[in-house]
């Protein structure tokens, strides 16, 4: 069940802006160092996408299934090593 309708895109939408602006700039230099910055790592905690379902009283944004997946192809595109 989704429970806002109306915003089944934002997901999607942020995940492909943190994408595009943040993570696929610094692929280059995360495969060279093997880490991730603590500032990407940050940011991405900030958006939930580390446990996009897990409720927010424990720290996540508990995304309904199918809002998930709405976010899913755009963090596809990132390099599986990120």
């Amino acid at each position: 069940m989704i429970r806002h309708a109306e915003n089944l895109g934002a997901p999607r939408a942020s995940s492909t802006r943190f994408l595009c602006e943040r993570l696929v700039p610094k692929e280059a230099g995360m495969a060279e160092t093997d880490a991730i910055p603590p500032a990407i790592i940050g940011e991405m905690k900030a958006l939930g996408l580390g446990g996009r379902s897990i409720p927010a009283e424990y720290g996540c944004i508990g995304l309904m299934v199918q809002e998930e997946v709405e976010g899913a192809p755009a963090l596809g595109q990132a390099s599986r090593a990120t």
